[in-house]
């Protein structure tokens, strides 16, 4: 039997899913991980957030684009 994907939080999440968590845009989001404000994990040529990230990264909040360089 497989567990239900739904029953537990994700621990890994792609860019797309942490931006709409954060209410911000992809491109934004790219920018802050290029910048070094977060911290990726890279699997092959995937990039995911790991789930403790974005709770920090929701805790503290980030530099607008402009001031992230």
């Amino acid at each position: 039997m497989q567990p239900n994907s739904n029953s537990h939080p994700k621990s890994l999440l792609t860019v797309p899913e942490v931006a709409e968590a954060l209410s911000v845009s992809v491109s934004a989001l790219r920018g802050w991980i290029r910048a070094g404000h977060v911290k990726p994990t890279r699997l092959g040529k995937r990039v995911l957030v790991p789930a403790a990230e974005v709770e920090r990264v929701a805790r503290e909040g980030l530099p607008t684009l402009a001031n992230a360089a």
